[in-house]
């Protein structure tokens, strides 16, 4: 479920400058709506953000950054 809101979102606002960060966010909205949980929002959708985020150039401080916070 976590990659298919997070190529959903990917889709619609990666090409915005800084789109993971907006697609992070996104995602955790969505995925916190459906979950309820921020643990499990972090840890899930962690998997999935962080890894995209270091492929595209993003710094580890920013992935881990944007994903606990949006969590």
């Amino acid at each position: 479920m976590a990659d298919r809101l997070f190529d959903f979102a990917l889709a619609l606002l990666g090409r915005v400058r800084g789109g993971l960060g907006y697609v992070s966010v996104g995602v955790s909205l969505g995925f916190s709506w459906m979950s309820g949980s921020a643990v499990a929002d972090a840890a899930a959708l962690g998997k999935v953000q962080i890894p995209a985020m270091l492929r595209n150039g993003y710094p580890l401080k920013f992935g881990v950054g944007v994903t606990g916070a949006a969590s």
